[in-house]
Formats: C-alpha cells, sequence, structure tokens
C-alpha cells in the first residue's frame, strides 16, 4: 500500500480520454481505509455538478472545497499521452503527495454502466466520443461489417435530430 507518515493513502485521479482528450476525472479518497469519497472535475480542475450513481449519498461526496492535488496536471497530460489512439480509455492515477503512479486502463468503465446524477455530465461524456474514430469505424471492413460502418458514419454524419 503506498502511504507516507503525512498521507494514509494516494488520492485516486479516474481520467475519462476520448482520442487523447482527457474530458472528465472521478476522484476518491478513501478507498482503502474509508470513508470512502468522490466527486467529479473537468480535465481543467473545476468541479463538475452532480456525483456518480454509486456515490449517492452526501457522506459519499467530497467536500465542495476539496482541493486537487498538485500532480492533477501531470496525470492529465500522461493520460492524454496513454489515450492518444484510443476512442475512449479510463486512465487511472494513484497521487501520494507529489508523487504520481499509474494505476490501471480500462475501456469498460464499470462494465460500461457509468452514470452521473447531472444530465449535463452525461452529455458532456456523449459530445466528446466521436464514433468515428473507433477502432471499428477506423479499420478497413468487408462483407456486412464494411456495409454497417457504413451505414453508421453516414448516420453519425447527420445533423443532429434529422436521422430516423
Amino acid at each position: 500500500m503506498l502511504c507516507t507518515e503525512t498521507q494514509a493513502e494516494p488520492v485516486q485521479l479516474n481520467f475519462s480520454t476520448f482520442a487523447g482528450r482527457p474530458v472528465m476525472a472521478l476522484v476518491m479518497v478513501g478507498a482503502v481505509h474509508g470513508p470512502r469519497r468522490a466527486g467529479i472535475f473537468a480535465a481543467d480542475g473545476h468541479r463538475l455538478a452532480g456525483t456518480p450513481h454509486h456515490f449517492l449519498r452526501q457522506d459519499q461526496q467530497l467536500p465542495q472545497d476539496f482541493e486537487l492535488p498538485q500532480s492533477v496536471h501531470q496525470a492529465a497530460a500522461c493520460a492524454a499521452s496513454l489515450g492518444e489512439q484510443l476512442d475512449y480509455a479510463r486512465i487511472d492515477f494513484l497521487s501520494l503527495e507529489d508523487q504520481l503512479y499509474a494505476s490501471e486502463i480500462t475501456f469498460y468503465t464499470l462494465g460500461g454502466y457509468a452514470t452521473y446524477t447531472d444530465p449535463e455530465t452525461e452529455r458532456l461524456l456523449s459530445r466528446a466520443w466521436d464514433l468515428r474514430q473507433s477502432w471499428f469505424m477506423a479499420s478497413p471492413g468487408n462483407g456486412w461489417r464494411k456495409t454497417y460502418a457504413q451505414h453508421l458514419h453516414a448516420a453519425l454524419s447527420e445533423p443532429a435530430g434529422s436521422v430516423g
């Protein structure tokens, strides 16, 4: 377990990254020793409204005056670099005092079922994910895959609200 004399456990910084662009960070404290609390922040560090649905109770939320660790900017830059060739990845770090440690990269946050109480957070993430940059869409295909990719690309290229 990572700890120091002045910090019992690291702060978790989990970045939702789209094609190398960190958009949001889920920041957690107390994952090991408790109490487990979290907040969501934009990649530039400002606090976003709402909370993930798995942190609904008030005592599970970081206080509004919570200060991000100094390493958050370094973590965002590393997430951008690591996620550059991935249409989506959650790239996680642990911050302990002034040190930053790599933690995890996942492609299916909470098995694909991550949700948030503020609809604007959902819109922020949805707008950031351009499916045209996904491996499926960017790779040459044949047969039904090629046909499906062509139709999906056409649908994604339509102005919002004009399909259907």
